[in-house]
């Protein structure tokens, strides 16, 4: 037997619609709060792709304060109204369902390619004509990235120095000037494609990915057996900073921050502690998740807020509005500090208490942006 619906449900949807399509009609009670879209890509003609349980989880927390979101693909727009899902939690599944414009949008679209079409840049464009809010208007490309935050003067002295391979000759004289560098997609996360290259003093290059590492006599054997790669996608060169502890296991800071009305905070660091002599500290690639406070000071506490605040506004003012990001940062024990990339989308985080609080800052900024 189905369960009924919640009163805090019932205050906001109607009985279903007959036809094809049968879906409840969304309505805003009197005393209801705001109406918070969520952008998803469409899988098929009858589904819809993204994260649901995060999508489930600000549903949950939306009516807990009086408000609702529902999901729906930039297709499902029309000019009064979109058709997408409302997540039920008493019967824990989702609904069809007929709803008036959100009074804000919040961009979690799962795939790149998504966000490249027609439909989304319509979508975009439509929002901003209707002059509804809109964060995390896009993906973040390590280069555009970096170099959106080299303008910003505090953190000039936190960036590696990064560059975006376009020939074999670059690549080989930033590789003679640092020695030790990272090779990484210039679209990639997750530690994914990642290739570490160090040259010795006689030129030998030793390179190292995911699947183990080869050793090439000179740079130009390197970029013969590498070449298709870089050619099949566009790849950055960054400084290699190694953070690592006494036993020569790398460290990096993960931390996840949220803002709004110009200030940004973190909300969650945790750290993730890689093998010893492994590439990446990414936990699906064997990386160890650590307490942040096992490692906590006065002055990483300075850097990630310095950090937070800085990179949130330079990005919301150089591309749009970001309510949402993760950061990937270092130290390394010599008093410099680092920010290798940020992810615009940032998936969950291991830590049950980081997510809680990331899913109370986002309907803070649900209910505190919208206008209703």
């Amino acid at each position: 037997m189905t369960a009924p619906l919640s009163q805090e449900l019932k205050r906001w949807l109607s009985s279903p619609e007959g036809g094809e399509r049968t879906a409840f009609q969304l309505k805003r009670p009197e005393s209801g709060g705001p109406i918070a879209g969520i952008l998803a890509s469409r899988k098929s003609e009858s589904t819809l792709a993204g994260n649901s349980r995060l999508f489930k989880d600000i549903q949950r927390e939306m009516l807990s304060r009086g408000g609702i979101s529902v999901v729906f693909a930039p297709e499902d727009i029309s000019g009064d109204g979109a058709e997408g899902i409302v997540y039920l939690p008493g019967q824990d599944a989702w609904s069809l369902v007929s709803a008036p414009l959100p009074d804000i949008i919040y961009n979690r679209i799962p795939f790149r390619k998504s966000e490249q079409t027609g439909s989304f840049r319509k979508a975009a464009a439509f929002f901003q004509a209707k002059k509804i809010p809109f964060f995390n208007p896009c993906f973040l490309e390590k280069f555009e990235c970096y170099s959106k935050l080299k303008q910003e003067p505090g953190l000039t002295g936190f960036l590696p120095d990064t560059i975006l391979i376009g020939s074999g000759r670059e690549l080989e004289s930033f590789l003679m000037k640092h020695n030790d560098i990272y090779i990484k997609p210039n679209s990639s996360f997750k530690g994914k494609g990642i290739i570490r290259a160090g040259m010795d003093h006689d030129g030998m290059v030793l390179a190292k990915d995911l699947n183990g590492q080869t050793r090439h006599s000179d740079f130009g054997h390197f970029w013969e057996d590498w070449r298709s790669v870089f050619e099949e996608q566009a790849f950055i060169a960054q400084e290699a900073v190694y953070a690592a502890t006494a036993d020569g296991q790398r460290n990096d800071f993960r931390i996840l921050a949220h803002g709004q009305a110009g200030k940004y905070e973190v909300t969650g660091i945790g750290i993730r502690q890689a093998a010893v002599e492994d590439i990446t500290t990414h936990i699906p690639n064997g990386g160890r998740l650590i307490p942040y406070n096992d490692y906590r000071t006065p002055a990483h506490d300075e850097f990630i807020k310095k950090a937070v605040q800085l990179a949130g506004k330079s990005l919301s003012r150089e591309m749009g509005w970001f309510g949402e990001f993760s950061m990937d940062a270092g130290y390394d024990g010599n008093g410099r500090y680092v920010i290798y990339e940020i992810n615009s989308k940032p998936m969950k985080f291991d830590e049950e208490n980081i997510e809680t609080e990331r899913i109370r800052r986002l309907a803070d900024i649900l209910f505190d942006k919208a206008v209703y």
